[in-house]
């Protein structure tokens, strides 16, 4: 039998219901989450434990039965003292290969619509400073530097664009996380891939459900985000979404970058959603999402 319904399961409920649009009662949209919910807990509540390394199962809770510690703070199980080191450790980061700059013969490269340049500098007042400078421009003159020679300068820049990818794809591995959170209860309902009786919801032919969008954005995020060695590529996204298409408005983006400024299209070339030089993959995808036509639902489709 379903235990009585949390406020705050009910205040989800009657926000879907009155954002929505949907003809289902907010009561009933709130036992299908608390259906899904105790199903899931059920379910965990049986699984045998497995150690969270090795993959070791039939763990024991008893002291000393699994280890010198069972049991980790954020439930993860351990069948050994070995395997406690190893859980207990920072998580490894993922090895990202930076593509080298590509420098033209006026010592610029030209990369996701910025240019990174090197040239020399005469100032014989202050020689011990260097004479070679290096600095990014996009919109307006970013971060710059000065060394002794041409090579020095170059690998400044080389790090200054490393660092700059780099940074955009740990911003992306963090926001599929949070969007994993924020959107669990909702995917909690399996709606868009399982389909079940208690599933009595539908997404309106001529609005952007966000019972429909949730499963298919968090997917999208993941795929990019976990799976990907490299996060954001064109490849990636070439070949996960292949219903999508991508171009630039200036220039071309070399296939294993991420795809800044990009635009996104759907096969008839109508245009989805685009950015800025900084928008990622990730919300290049997003934002094509939310403005595609979503198909009509099953009450609303011509048999």
């Amino acid at each position: 039998m379903q235990s009585e319904i949390p406020d705050d399961v009910m205040m989800n409920a009657e926000r879907l219901y009155d954002e929505g649009g949907y003809k289902t009662v907010p009561e009933i949209i709130a036992e299908a989450i608390m259906a899904e919910r105790e199903r899931c807990e059920a379910a965990l509540s049986a699984a045998e434990p497995q150690c969270c390394m090795c993959g070791k199962k039939g763990l024991s809770t008893t002291e000393g039965d699994g280890g010198t510690e069972c049991e980790l703070s954020d439930g993860r199980w351990v069948c050994s003292a070995e395997c406690w080191d190893r859980a207990v450790q920072p998580a490894p980061s993922v090895a990202v290969k930076v593509k080298q700059l590509e420098w033209g013969p006026d010592r610029t490269a030209k990369v996701l619509g910025a240019t990174w340049m090197v040239w020399p500098y005469s100032d014989p007042l202050n020689d011990g400073l260097g004479n070679w400078l290096w600095q990014v421009v996009d919109a307006h003159p970013h971060a710059s530097g000065r060394f002794h020679t041409e090579e020095e300068a170059k690998a400044a820049a080389q790090a200054d664009y490393e660092a700059r990818i780099l940074s955009s794809l740990s911003a992306q591995v963090q926001y599929a996380e949070e969007l994993n959170v924020e959107m669990s209860l909702v995917v909690a309902l399996d709606f868009a891939d399982n389909p079940k009786p208690y599933h009595t919801l539908q997404a309106p032919a001529d609005t952007n459900s966000e019972l429909y969008r949730a499963p298919k954005k968090i997917a999208a995020a993941y795929r990019s985000a976990q799976v990907q060695d490299v996060v954001g590529t064109v490849e990636a996204f070439d070949r996960d979404h292949p219903e999508l298409y991508w171009h630039l408005a200036k220039g071309k983006i070399t296939a294993g970058e991420p795809l800044y400024g990009a635009i996104i299209t759907d096969t008839r070339g109508n245009e989805l959603g685009d950015g800025e030089s900084n928008i990622s993959a990730i919300d290049a995808f997003n934002i094509a999402v939310d403005d595609a036509a979503l198909p009509a639902s099953p009450a609303k489709q011509e048999g």
